[in-house]
């Protein structure tokens, strides 16, 4: 066999090596009677050939042989890497215990004892085969265990690659987002500081027109405590009239991104009614989508008192019965009445 152990049907290739004609042949017929098969070299130097040739599953070796003794044979096998792991078992007449240490120091793994007893010579031979079949076995797994340990080790070191990058892009990402933080932050200092120093009413609407933020402004021109609107719509703290047709154009901004405005009243501190101009514009995010809309009113009350007085008044110039010019710098007629129409 070229395996180095039993195959698994239990036979195994066993080389004796002894110059002793007898010794092999009793040794050889008890082992081929257990289903073993059996080569035989009768020196040293044959032995050693044969061993590196056949790679036997274990060897009984005799001590004293002409040429190469046994303990040089052995010692020969253990140097060798391709006999390095065949166990050895000595056969030797030699009972003194330095013999016996000698054998074990040149690499045997057991002995028996001449004149050899036959049932001693199979039960360590068979011991010694099962001993190797498992030593053989237990190398098997320790590099089956080294090769799934090595995959392991491979699949941790890639999975921990994985995580280092996924965890160096999320910090990148989690920089990116606080410094988006911090600047839509710092916008929205700088829009609360232009919204409460202006004269403009100034309020912010959401995605669903509910009011989001209203400046002191706004508060100070209707002249009521305004901390229950935030979350409601114009129409639910107005409804119905102008804050409906108010609230639809918030909503057409926020469909189409279009400016839009408004005109509305809105009573005075005393009993009367005060115009206010109102223009819609969008909102947008980041990414440029429509997230509110910002509504900026103005009074517009003393305009259009101003506008009215000059209609009464063009209309009682009109109706005059004396001629009334109105001239500029350059002498021009900026405005000429009827009578005076009539004069010309």
């Amino acid at each position: 066999m070229t395996t180095g152990f039993p195959s698994n049907d239990g036979q195994a290739d066993i080389l004796i090596v002894d110059d002793d004609p007898a010794n092999i042949g009793v040794v050889a017929r008890a082992l081929e009677d257990r289903g073993h098969r059996v080569l035989v070299a009768q020196d040293g130097e044959e032995g050693l050939a044969r061993a590196e040739r056949i790679h036997p599953d274990l060897l009984l070796l005799d001590v004293m042989m002409p040429g190469l003794d046994g303990f040089e044979v052995c010692r020969r096998l253990q140097q060798n890497p391709a006999t390095h792991h065949t166990p050895v078992i000595f056969m030797t007449a030699l009972a003194d215990m330095r013999d016996k240490l000698a054998a074990f120091e040149a690499g045997a793994v057991d002995y028996v004892t001449k004149p050899l007893q036959i049932e001693e010579v199979t039960a360590r031979v068979e011991t010694q085969l099962k001993l190797a079949a498992m030593q053989r076995q237990l190398e098997a797994q320790n590099i089956e265990l080294a090769t799934h340990r090595d995959h392991l080790e491979r699949l941790v070191a890639e999975r921990t690659a994985e995580l280092s990058e996924i965890n160096a892009q999320l910090r990148l990402e989690i920089a990116e987002r606080r410094k988006a933080q911090e600047d839509l932050a710092a916008r929205e200092r700088e829009f609360r500081t232009l919204a409460e120093n202006t004269p403009d009413n100034i309020v912010r609407y959401d995605r669903q027109c509910r009011t989001v933020f209203w400046n002191r402004q706004l508060q100070k021109t209707l002249g009521i405590d305004l901390s229950g609107s935030l979350g409601k719509t114009p129409n639910e703290l107005n409804p119905g009239g102008q804050f409906a047709e108010y609230q639809a154009r918030i909503a057409a901004v926020l469909a189409s991104g279009a400016p839009d405005e408004i005109e509305i009243t809105l009573p005075d501190s005393g009993d009367g009614e005060r115009y206010h101009h109102v223009r819609f514009v969008a909102e947008r995010d980041e990414e440029d989508s429509i997230d509110g809309v910002l509504a900026i009113g103005r009074d517009v009350t003393e305009r259009k008192r101003a506008e009215r007085e000059l209609v009464l008044l063009n209309r009682a110039l009109d109706h005059a019965f004396d001629a009334t010019y109105l001239l500029d710098t350059d002498l021009r007629f900026r405005f000429v009445n009827e009578a005076a129409e009539r004069a010309l």
